[in-house]
C-alpha cells in the first residue's frame, strides 16, 4: 500500500515539475529569465491575502465547469 500512495502521489509532482522546466526552457529561449517570471507568478498569486482571494475568484468558474463536466460525464450524458 504504500508503494501505490507514493506512486500516486509522485506522478503529479513529477508532471508539475516537468511543466515548470519545460516552460523555464521556452523562456530562456525567448529570451526571458525564467527566475523573476516565477517569482512574480506566486507573488502575483499568493503574496498577500488580497491577491489569494483574487486567484480564487478567478479560478472558482473552472472549477466549477469541471466539476460539473466532471459529473456530467459520470452520469452518461456525454
Amino acid at each position: 500500500m504504500s508503494k501505490n500512495w507514493k506512486s500516486r502521489l509522485s506522478i503529479p509532482l513529477i508532471s508539475i515539475l516537468a511543466g515548470f522546466v519545460l516552460g523555464a526552457i521556452i523562456m530562456l529561449c525567448l529570451g526571458y529569465d525564467p527566475i523573476m517570471t516565477y517569482e512574480a507568478l506566486f507573488t502575483g498569486a499568493w503574496g498577500d491575502p488580497n491577491s489569494i482571494g483574487e486567484t480564487l475568484r478567478q479560478a472558482t468558474p473552472l472549477i466549477l465547469t469541471g466539476l460539473g463536466f466532471s459529473v456530467a460525464t459520470s452520469a452518461g450524458f456525454f
